[in-house]
C-alpha cells in the first residue's frame, strides 16, 4: 500500500524510548542570499518537543528560533497532525496534502510566511524497498518544492522566492545508534532535484533517494559520495556526488558548502551544510548534511565548544517577541 493522505498527519507510537515523529522543510533563495530550514519534531515517550528555525543571510548566521526540549503533557493520540504542527510561535499548515504546505512564525517585530508548494511528486523510501536503517525513522518520504514568501527580521523584510525539500519521517531516531550518514539534496530551479541518503551502520551502508528530471521521479540504484573537509577532519567544505538513476543514468554533481550549522543530538554530531551545487551546467542551491559519532574525547570537546559557540550566536542573534 502506498503513501495515502492521512500520512501526512500522525502515526501510532511504539513504546522505544527514541520513536519520534517530525516535519523538517528547507529552503535556499541564491537571488536574496536567504537560505534556512525549519524541523518540529516529537520525542513521544520523553514528551518532549523540539522546534527549530535557523537562517542564513549570506554565509552569516541571521536568525535563530531555537524551541527545544519543550514538555507536552497530553496524550500522543489526542494530538492532530498536522493541524497541531506547532511549538511556541512556529507553526507549519497543510493546505493540501503532498502538494502545499504554509511555515510561519508569528510575532510583531519578527516573522516568516512562506508558501512550499511541491514540483516533485511524493518519493517514499519504503515503497521502492530501499530501506533504511531501522534505527533512524524508518517511515520516510521526501519532495522538492518552490518556496515564496517573506521574512522579516528587526525591521527588515526579504520576499523570498526559491525552491527548497521537505521531509516527513516517523519510527525509531536513535541518533547514536549508526555510525553516520550524508543526506544530501538540492534543487536546480524545477528541472532537477535530487535527493539522496546514506547511511553507515556497522559494516553496512544503506543508500537509497531519487533523481527528478523536470518531469518524474527515479529511484537511485547507485551512489558514491565523497566529502572533502577542512583541517579538522570532521567539517566539510565541498562534495562530489555520482548517482545512477534506475533508467541508468549517471548523474555527476559538485557540492561548494559556504555555511555549516553545528548541531547535537545524544551522542550524535550533526553538522547542517548549505552549499551550491553544479550540475551539467547548471547551478542549483541546497543541502549537505553530515551526521557522525566522535569517540575521541579531545574531539567530542572541540565540537562542543564549536556547537556551544554557535547557539551563543543563535540567542544573540535570536527570537525577540
Amino acid at each position: 500500500m502506498g503513501l495515502m493522505d492521512q500520512d501526512e498527519g500522525r502515526h501510532d507510537k511504539t513504546q522505544d524510548k527514541f520513536w519520534r515523529e517530525s516535519y523538517y522543510f528547507n529552503f535556499v533563495d541564491d537571488r536574496t542570499g536567504i537560505y534556512g530550514f525549519t524541523t518540529i519534531g516529537w520525542r513521544v515517550n520523553e514528551n518532549e518537543v523540539d522546534g527549530l528555525l535557523v537562517v542564513i543571510k549570506g554565509g552569516n548566521l541571521w536568525f535563530a528560533y531555537p524551541a527545544v526540549n519543550r514538555r507536552f503533557d497530553a496524550p500522543w493520540e489526542s494530538i492532530e497532525l498536522p493541524k497541531d504542527t506547532r511549538v511556541g510561535r512556529l507553526h507549519y499548515d497543510m493546505v493540501a496534502p503532498f502538494r502545499h504546505w504554509r511555515l510561519c512564525l508569528d510575532s510583531v517585530k519578527n516573522f516568516l510566511d512562506l508558501d512550499f508548494n511541491c514540483f516533485t511528486p511524493v518519493y517514499d523510501y519504503n515503497a521502492e524497498k530501499q530501506s533504511l536503517s531501522s534505527k533512524v525513522a524508518q517511515e520516510h518520504y521526501e519532495q522538492s518544492g518552490v518556496v515564496r514568501g517573506a521574512l522579516r527580521v528587526r525591521g527588515r523584510e526579504i520576499k523570498i522566492d526559491g525552491t527548497g525539500q521537505r521531509d516527513h519521517s516517523w519510527g525509531v531516531r536513535d541518533w547514536g545508534g549508526v555510525e553516520g550518514w550524508r543526506w544530501i539534496t538540492a534543487q536546480f530551479g524545477k528541472r532537477f532535484s535530487f535527493n539522496v541518503f546514506s547511511i553507515s551502520d556497522g559494516d553496512e551502508e544503506i543508500a537509497g533517494g531519487f533523481v527528478f528530471d523536470g518531469e518524474d521521479n527515479s529511484r537511485i540504484v547507485e551512489s558514491r559520495i565523497h566529502l572533502d573537509f577542512r583541517a579538522d577532519g570532521q567539517t566539510p567544505r565541498a562534495a562530489d556526488i555520482e548517482l545512477v538513476d534506475e533508467k541508468g543514468r549517471r548523474h555527476i554533481i559538485r557540492a561548494e558548502i559556504f555555511h555549516v550549522v553545528p548541531l547535537k543530538r545524544h551522542e550524535a554530531f550533526i553538522k547542517e551544510c548549505f552549499a551550491r551545487f553544479s550540475y551539467e551546467g547548471m547551478e542549483g542551491c541546497g543541502v549537505v548534511e553530515r551526521l557522525h559519532r566522535i569517540k575521541s574525547g579531545a574531539e567530542k570537546l572541540r565540537y562542543i565548544g564549536t556547537a556551544s559557540a554557535y547557539a551563543l550566536r543563535s540567542l544573540l542573534a535570536g527570537w525577540r517577541p
